[in-house]
C-alpha cells in the first residue's frame, strides 16, 4: 500500500512540476526540482523517501534541511545539518551547511550559537555578503543592536528597508 500511495504522490507532483512520469528523473531531482518550484513541503517528502532507499546519499539530507529552514521547522533543520556534519567531513568545513545551521539556531532564539556559526562563514568566505547580514540579524535580535549596525551589509539593508517603511 506504501509504495502504491508513494507512486501516486509521485506521478500528481511530476505533473505539478511538469514531467512526464515514463520521463521522471530521480527521485532526488523530483525532489530538487520541488524545492525549485517553491514546494519544500514536497521536497522533504521526497527526501525522507530517498533517504530511507538511500542513506548513504547525503544530498537529500543537505537538501531536505534547507527545506525544513525554508519551512520554519528549525529544531527539525537542525538536526538535520547536525547529522549531515557528523556524517560527512566535508560538510564540517562548508560555509552553506555552517550558514544553514546558524539560520536554524537563529530561528529558535539561540544567538550564541547562530552568531558562532556566521562567524565562522565570514572567517572561511569573507566575500560571502549573506553571512554578515545574517549575523547583522543575530545581533540585533540578541539586543546588540550597536555591534548589528557596525556590519555595512545590515545596516545598509536595515536602512532602506526602515527608510522604505517611513515613505509608506
Amino acid at each position: 500500500g506504501k509504495q502504491v500511495v508513494e507512486g501516486s504522490y509521485l506521478a500528481v507532483l511530476l505533473k505539478i512540476l511538469g514531467t512526464e512520469a515514463d520521463k521522471a528523473p530521480s527521485l532526488f531531482d523530483i525532489a530538487s526540482a520541488a524545492a525549485e518550484a517553491g514546494l519544500p513541503r514536497d521536497a522533504v517528502l521526497c527526501c525522507d523517501m530517498v533517504l530511507r532507499r538511500d542513506g548513504g546519499d547525503l544530498r537529500p539530507l543537505k537538501l531536505k534541511a534547507f527545506c525544513l529552514n525554508d519551512l520554519g521547522e528549525y529544531e527539525e533543520a537542525l538536526q538535520a545539518f547536525n547529522l549531515l556534519q557528523t556524517r560527512s567531513s566535508g560538510e564540517q568545513n562548508d560555509p552553506f551547511t555552517i550558514m544553514g545551521r546558524g539560520n536554524a539556531a537563529l530561528g529558535l532564539g539561540r544567538y550564541q550559537e547562530s552568531t558562532r556559526c556566521f562567524d565562522e562563514v565570514v572567517r572561511m568566505r569573507p566575500d560571502l555578503k549573506e553571512a554578515l547580514v545574517y549575523k547583522g540579524f543575530t545581533l540585533y535580535l540578541s539586543g546588540r543592536v550597536d555591534e548589528a549596525m557596525e556590519i555595512e551589509e545590515f545596516r545598509s539593508g536595515f536602512e532602506a528597508r526602515f527608510k522604505s517603511e517611513l515613505l509608506k
